[in-house]
Protein backbone atom coordinates (compact mmCIF):
# COMPACT_ATOMS: atom_id res chain seq x y z
CA UNK A 1 0.00 0.00 0.00
CA UNK A 2 1.15 3.55 -1.00
CA UNK A 3 0.61 5.43 2.44
CA UNK A 4 2.76 8.26 0.71
CA UNK A 5 -0.01 8.84 -1.97
CA UNK A 6 -2.72 8.33 0.61
CA UNK A 7 -1.25 10.80 2.43
CA UNK A 8 -0.72 13.41 -0.33
CA UNK A 9 -4.70 12.63 -1.16
CA UNK A 10 -5.62 13.50 1.88
CA UNK A 11 -4.06 16.54 2.34
CA UNK A 12 -5.80 17.45 -1.11
CA UNK A 13 -9.13 17.08 0.37
CA UNK A 14 -8.52 18.86 3.39
CA UNK A 15 -7.24 21.97 1.78
CA UNK A 16 -10.19 21.66 -1.34
CA UNK A 17 -14.54 20.98 -0.44
CA UNK A 18 -15.22 21.03 -4.03
CA UNK A 19 -14.37 17.78 -6.25
CA UNK A 20 -14.97 17.09 -9.68
CA UNK A 21 -15.36 13.70 -10.90
CA UNK A 22 -14.54 12.86 -14.56
CA UNK A 23 -15.75 9.81 -16.03
CA UNK A 24 -14.46 7.79 -19.25
CA UNK A 25 -16.67 7.12 -22.26
CA UNK A 26 -19.17 4.59 -22.60
CA UNK A 27 -19.32 3.62 -18.44
CA UNK A 28 -19.06 0.05 -17.54
CA UNK A 29 -20.82 -1.01 -14.30
CA UNK A 30 -17.03 -0.74 -12.47
CA UNK A 31 -16.10 2.67 -13.37
CA UNK A 32 -19.82 4.12 -12.64
CA UNK A 33 -20.18 2.15 -9.37
CA UNK A 34 -17.12 3.64 -8.52
CA UNK A 35 -17.80 7.23 -9.82
CA UNK A 36 -21.20 7.25 -7.70
CA UNK A 37 -19.29 5.73 -4.33
CA UNK A 38 -16.39 8.84 -4.43
CA UNK A 39 -19.03 10.96 -4.64
CA UNK A 40 -21.40 9.33 -2.37
CA UNK A 41 -18.42 9.15 -0.05
CA UNK A 42 -17.22 12.91 -0.56
CA UNK A 43 -20.42 14.32 -0.26
CA UNK A 44 -20.96 12.62 3.69
CA UNK A 45 -17.02 13.80 4.29
CA UNK A 46 -18.75 17.59 3.54
CA UNK A 47 -17.01 18.28 -0.03
CA UNK A 48 -19.52 19.62 -2.61
CA UNK A 49 -19.01 17.13 -5.58
CA UNK A 50 -19.53 17.08 -9.16
CA UNK A 51 -19.54 14.16 -11.56
CA UNK A 52 -19.65 14.44 -14.98
CA UNK A 53 -20.23 12.01 -17.81
CA UNK A 54 -19.59 12.44 -21.63
CA UNK A 55 -22.14 10.27 -22.60
CA UNK A 56 -25.31 8.88 -21.13
CA UNK A 57 -25.77 6.23 -18.41
CA UNK A 58 -26.46 3.22 -19.86
CA UNK A 59 -30.01 2.11 -19.56
CA UNK A 60 -29.18 -1.30 -17.50
CA UNK A 61 -27.16 1.00 -15.02
CA UNK A 62 -29.91 3.48 -14.48
CA UNK A 63 -31.00 1.85 -11.16
CA UNK A 64 -27.97 2.61 -9.64
CA UNK A 65 -28.43 4.63 -6.32
CA UNK A 66 -27.06 8.59 -6.87
CA UNK A 67 -27.51 8.49 -11.10
CA UNK A 68 -29.85 11.45 -11.42
CA UNK A 69 -27.25 13.27 -9.59
CA UNK A 70 -24.74 12.83 -13.09
CA UNK A 71 -24.66 15.30 -15.71
CA UNK A 72 -24.06 14.37 -19.36
CA UNK A 73 -21.55 16.65 -20.76
CA UNK A 74 -21.29 15.06 -24.28
CA UNK A 75 -17.60 17.30 -25.13
CA UNK A 76 -16.06 16.40 -21.50
CA UNK A 77 -11.98 15.52 -22.98
CA UNK A 78 -10.15 14.17 -20.25
CA UNK A 79 -7.00 15.29 -21.57
CA UNK A 80 -7.47 18.63 -20.27
CA UNK A 81 -9.18 18.74 -16.77
CA UNK A 82 -8.35 22.40 -16.29
CA UNK A 83 -10.17 23.91 -19.81
CA UNK A 84 -13.33 21.33 -18.30
CA UNK A 85 -13.44 23.22 -15.24
CA UNK A 86 -13.25 26.45 -16.96
CA UNK A 87 -15.76 25.62 -19.85
CA UNK A 88 -18.18 23.46 -17.65
CA UNK A 89 -17.99 24.76 -14.11
CA UNK A 90 -16.26 28.08 -14.14
CA UNK A 91 -14.19 26.43 -10.59
CA UNK A 92 -10.74 27.71 -10.20
CA UNK A 93 -8.64 24.67 -10.93
CA UNK A 94 -6.41 25.37 -8.00
CA UNK A 95 -9.66 25.24 -5.75
CA UNK A 96 -10.87 22.08 -6.93
CA UNK A 97 -9.42 18.39 -6.77
CA UNK A 98 -10.22 16.44 -9.95
CA UNK A 99 -10.44 12.59 -9.87
CA UNK A 100 -10.17 10.97 -13.43
CA UNK A 101 -11.80 7.23 -14.11
CA UNK A 102 -10.22 6.05 -17.22
CA UNK A 103 -10.95 2.75 -18.38
CA UNK A 104 -7.86 0.70 -19.87
CA UNK A 105 -7.67 1.90 -23.41
CA UNK A 106 -7.76 6.07 -22.32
Amino acid sequence: MNFSLITKILNELSDRKRLLILQHKEPDGDSLGASLSMSSMFTRMGHRVSLILPDEVPEYLRFLSGVKKIRIEKKVFLKDQHQVLRHFLQFDAKQVLIFCLSDKNS
